[in-house]
This record gives structure tokens, sequence and C-alpha cells, in this order.
């Protein structure tokens, strides 16, 4: 299943790569299923990747109900946000036991691996979106 992806008027960088991902299928029909996938991949990875920055720097206080003192809290997986549950489908993050706080979930090495990742993809993407050129090389050259 490949998923579709509208993109509002505040993102031009990311409707060129979409409109560029077009032209490839365009030209070239054999490619076109790796592009498009890789391109929804990178696109799904960096929207989650967003949301987790967005939930640490505007982290709101999480409630952890316990049976008393000693008693370690029982977290419902659809209580974490949406985010940790896509990183648990996409096995970045492998064990949630429900004892633990959500951003604790994310201070793993695979975690940061797949941020930098998806980060590096993301790059890659935008770089190939952009026409042969000046603005180009300068990216290039300190990329």
């Amino acid at each position: 299943m490949i998923k579709t992806y509208h993109f509002s008027p505040n993102t031009p960088v990311l409707r060129d790569i979409a409109i560029n991902t077009q032209r490839v299928v365009a030209l070239d029909s054999a490619q076109s299923l790796p592009c498009i996938v890789f391109c929804a991949s990178v696109l799904e990875s960096f929207k989650i990747l967003v949301e987790v920055r967005n939930a640490i720097v505007h982290n709101k206080p999480e409630v952890m109900v316990t049976d008393g003192a000693a008693s370690k809290p029982n977290i419902d997986l659809k209580s974490y946000p949406k985010f940790i549950r896509q990183l648990k489908s996409k096995r970045i993050i492998s064990e949630v036991d429900g004892t633990t706080s959500w951003i604790d979930l994310l201070q793993s090495e695979e975690v940061a691996a797949w941020s930098v990742k998806t980060m590096n993809d993301m790059i890659q993407l935008f770089m190939s979106a952009l026409d042969d050129g000046e603005y180009k090389e300068c990216f290039t050259l300190y990329y």
C-alpha cells in the first residue's frame, strides 16, 4: 500500500520534492515504485521525527498513576504518544513495558541512529530535488 501525502502551501520544499518525484515516475516507469516508496518512507519518518521534536520541546506534564508509593505505574500502550507506537511498530523502540515514561523510551541508541538516518535521507531527498547549478553546488559543498 502506498500512502498519499498532501502538502500545504506552507511547505514549498516538500511540494517540490513531490513534483520531482512525479517527474521521475513519468520519465522512467521502471524506477517509479522504488522512488515513490523511498520518498514516502523518508517523509513519513521525517514527520514522526518532527512530532518527537515538538513533543520534547513543548513537553506537557505526564501523569503516571500508581497504587502506592512503592508500586510502579502501569501505562497502557494507547496512553503513550502516537509516535511511540509508530516507533515501536517500526522496531526502533523494542520494548514498552508500561512503567517507563515516553521521554525515557526515546533515550536509546536505536532512536538516535534512526534520527540521524532520517535526517540524512531527508537531506539527500532535498538535494536530489534541486536543479543543477550554483545553489545545489553550495549544498553539496557543505553537506
